[in-house]
């Protein structure tokens, strides 16, 4: 039963006056009949039709339908009871073209989750459309259509049908055989018509309620003591209201006339009487929750998609388009140089790094030329707390000197004397024996002294080979020649003592090098390290990174370094001296200690090289003048190299020259003066780091400091590196504007498919479709289409990455020496970017699907529905 207490409908317009549709509307209709509804076009029969459907908003009022008060329902109750109680029947069938006539009619019991599709043939069979199972609506005339619609209507069993003009398009025939359907289902249950067919009204209307201007003008129902038939009686006709003649029916009558038998017609009863007041049934039936499955959405989704195949391709190509070069964007844009370089090493077999501190830019060509410069202690201590983890070990300047000159090795290739072998080996590391494990893999000693020297150090084969090829002295010799004090020649004193020498393998992992080398064909090893010859490379990056250095064993080396007499001190730094105002400085001199008391010498006299003499205050002497020499004080000081204007001293000292002597050493000093020089020429010039994961700190910090380094793949990895952070805001902002590309087309092509499908949106609102199902059923086919978007960009961007870095290698190529580029791979395919553009893609195409869905969720389905029409 229904009730209606009220009921007004009016319709804001922003330009017209309000529209009072209905006006205080009072009713109550049966739970069983066929009720007609009549009025002329804008009585406002067609909005009542859809207020007890509840395909639009009620202004105020009240509507009871089996004691549910449909007003105070939630959208989704909304939902639940136009799929239980109504089924509508449409004057413009509202079919949905993309489903055949058994799946249209199949939706009403879907929606239902009702499984029994034999009532889909009864249906079928009851409209008189068996046979018609496969066909699509744009295949059937309006008639067949409109039957259809019908049949989706009955086929779910509904408590009331709605129709509005239900025959109005149909031919005579079959507009009464629809007629007479719908009066033997009103049997069963309500069905309600709006229709301007008065003739139809007062044949089958159980019920007929005429509307005029939103108000009840009349409420008849049919006078159940009513006959139809035409009646004589002694020569008067009871004619029936509305009674239709028939010819037989003409024919009599006239007969009668014509023989003067029929003299008064008198009119029966009423076929329609006054409607009196139905009593209210408060019975009340609930309403059953109904949920759209996955499986009916994913059908749905399917039969809609279908018919966009052309605009969803073009879309998902563009769309992935896009996000390819998103993806090659956002991968320049993280570019991450400590990757690139930690694979290379990984390749070149190195997890170190050594760095050396340069002197200034303006002097950098000095440290190029083979001068070191000292490190400080802050230095180090600044790498950690950068937040360095690791361990640094400091590179001492106490160097095996190859060949029998005075090299002072620093950065740049030019130290390599001949060949593949260095003119100076790179430095002393004071390590463990842990570390060369880690470094070589074991410690297997190709030759070992007897006895171990504080001084002590431990070479590499590499190293040896170099002395035992190159050095005039120990050409020929074997590696056993090598061990003990070690003199860069015959006539000068002990450089540094060799405790060990070491097999690292390298003559294994470089055996085509080493032919070549036999050959006389690496004489000039820079051409082919210009070359970017890959062997060559790596096996320069080994050399500065392990084969190069020497190692010793003691912790206190340092200290044991200091007034220690077997060896000689060496400068690498600069000494000045001021006479007459004039300032004269010389480098790289050593100073020797008076252990054969060869001279009477204490405290801080000397004896001086002549030869430094005559270069310190321009005088002339020879050995023959020596005897001529007038003793005298000296007030000198020590500077490195970085100093170049000489302001800060490292060591400021007087000195009496007692004499001058034919000794290529700057000075033989006492004892307690030489453990003084001591002091001052060891000195740290390098920096190894054994933790390369944090490479990209320890290389910013180096560059504040100053530092450089002698891994060529570092080297191009820089370049790269500048050159791309130079472009890396114009790809931030490409990435930018990409990502609003993205979003304008997403969100154009779904506010396009949902406005292309408004009319189906309504169509499946009025069946009873909730709002959540609505957005299952288009966020399918928007996952769909993300899911191919997807998958066509990280196909593309899998494809392109290659390409992309190719361009890059050879756009540098134009810009940095060849053995700089290499061959890395700066831009490499990242999984964590091809996923996080696919999980991009997918939110924003659910976003593009919310924003217009949103706009939809309260619409009511008779507006959108009328869109169309």
């Amino acid at each position: 039963m229904i009730n209606i207490k009220n009921l007004n409908k009016i319709y804001k317009s922003k330009k017209k006056n309000n529209c009072h549709a209905l006006k205080d509307i009072d009713l109550t209709l049966p739970s069983k009949g066929l009720v007609f509804v009549l009025g002329k076009s804008g009585s406002g029969k067609s909005t009542l039709l859809n207020l007890i459907g509840g395909l639009d908003n009620v202004t105020s009022g009240e509507i009871i339908i089996d004691d549910n008060n449909i007003l105070k329902m939630s959208e989704a109750k909304f939902a639940d009871y136009r799929n239980e109680y109504i089924g509508f029947i449409f004057q413009d069938y509202h079919l949905i073209d993309e489903l055949t006539v058994y799946e249209n009619i199949k939706l009403s019991l879907v929606l239902k989750n009702d499984q029994e599709e034999s009532l889909i043939k009864e249906a079928l069979l009851k409209v008189g459309l068996e046979g018609y199972d496969n066909r699509y609506p744009n295949e059937l005339s309006g008639g067949e259509r409109q039957r259809v619609a019908i049949a989706r209507a009955i086929v779910k069993r509904p408590h009331i049908i709605l129709a509005d003009e239900p025959t109005g398009n149909l031919d005579n025939k079959t507009a009464t055989s629809i007629i007479k359907l719908l009066k033997k289902l009103s049997k069963e249950c309500l069905i309600l018509i709006v229709s301007h067919n008065t003739i139809d009204a007062y044949t089958y209307a159980d019920r007929i309620i005429e509307l005029s201007s939103g108000q009840i003008v009349s409420d008849y129902t049919r006078n159940p003591e009513y006959s139809d038939d035409i009646i004589f009686d002694h020569e008067i006709l009871y004619y029936p209201q509305d009674h239709l003649l028939t010819d037989d029916d003409v024919e009599h009558i006239n007969d009668r006339i014509e023989h003067h038998q029929l003299r008064k017609v008198v009119k029966v009863k009423n076929k329609f009487i006054e409607t009196e007041k139905i009593e209210e049934d408060n019975n009340h039936i609930g309403i059953k929750k109904r949920k759209l499955s996955i499986k009916d959405a994913s059908f749905l989704s399917f039969k809609f998609l279908k018919s966009k195949l052309v605009r969803i391709f073009t879309s998902s190509i563009m769309v992935s388009m896009i996000m390819v070069i998103l993806s090659l964007a956002q991968t320049i844009i993280n570019f991450d140089a400590d990757e690139v370089i930690k694979n290379k090493m990984f390749e070149y077999n190195q997890s170190s790094i050594v760095l050396e501190k340069t002197i200034t830019k303006e002097n950098q060509s000095l440290l190029d030329g083979n001068y070191h410069t000292r490190i400080e202690e802050d230095d180090v201590q600044t790498f950690y707390d950068k937040g360095y983890k690791g361990n640094i070990y400091e590179v001492f300047n106490y160097t095996v000197p190859v060949i029998s000159t005075q090299h002072q090795a620093g950065l740049g290739t030019g130290h390599m004397s001949k060949g593949i072998f260095l003119s100076e080996s790179l430095g002393t590391i004071i390590v463990d024996e842990e570390f060369l494990v880690k470094k070589y893999g074991s410690i297997k000693y190709i030759a070992k002294a007897d006895t171990d020297h504080p001084l002590g150090i431990i070479i590499t084969d590499y190293i040896a080979d170099a002395i035992l090829a190159t050095h005039p002295k120990y050409l020929g010799k074997k590696y056993e020649d090598i061990l003990g004090k070690f003199m860069v020649s015959t006539v000068t004193t002990t450089r540094v003592i060799i405790s060990g020498i070491i097999d690292t393998g390298y003559r294994t992992r470089y055996e085509n090098l080493i032919d070549l080398y036999k050959q006389g064909k690496l004489n000039n090893i820079s051409n082919f390290y210009n070359s970017g010859n890959t062997e060559i490379i790596e096996f320069m990056n080994e050399i500065y990174n392990s084969l190069g250095y020497t190692y010793s064993l003691n912790p206190n080396f340092k200290n044991d370094f200091i007034g220690n007499t077997d060896i000689e001190v060496m400068w690498y730094h600069s000494i000045g001296v001021g006479k007459n105002n004039n300032f004269r400085y010389i480098t790289g001199p050593y100073v020797i200690n008076n252990k054969e008391n060869k001279y009477d010498i204490s405290g801080n006299d000397v004896y001086m090289s002549y030869t430094k003499y005559n270069e310190f205050f321009g005088t002339n002497y020879t050995p023959d003048t020596l005897n001529k020499f007038v003793p005298h004080d000296m007030t000198f000081s020590t500077y490195d190299y970085s100093d170049v204007n000489y302001e800060n001293p490292n060591l400021t000292i007087t000195v009496h020259i007692k004499g001058l002597i034919n000794q290529t050493a700057l000075f033989v000093t006492s004892d307690e003066l030489y453990t003084e020089f001591s002091k001052y020429s060891l000195m740290t010039t390098g920096l190894y780091f054994d933790n390369v994961d944090n490479l990209s700190l320890i290389l910013d910090t180096a560059n504040e400091l100053n530092y450089a380094h002698q891994n060529v793949m570092l080297e191009g990895v820089h370049t790269m590196t500048k050159a791309v952070d130079v472009f890396i805001p114009i790809f931030e902002l490409i990435n930018i504007v990409l990502c609003l590309g993205v979003i304008f087309i997403l969100m154009s092509f779904s506010m396009k498919m949902v406005k292309d499908k408004l009319h189906e949106i309504g169509i499946l609102k009025a069946l009873g479709t909730k709002n959540f199902s609505v957005m299952l059923i288009f966020g399918l086919q928007v996952i769909l289409i993300a899911a191919a978007t997807s998958v066509l960009a990280t196909l593309g961007y899998l494809v392109f990455i290659d390409l992309a870095n190719d361009v890059l290698i050879a756009s540098l190529r134009e810009l940095a020496p060849s053995h700089i580029v290499l061959d890395l791979h700066f831009l490499t395919f990242k999984p964590t970017i091809a996923l996080m553009d696919s999980l991009v893609v997918f939110g924003l195409s659910i976003l593009s699907l919310v924003i217009p869905m949103i706009k939809i969720h309260n619409i009511k389905p008779v507006k959108i529905i009328k869109s169309k029409e």
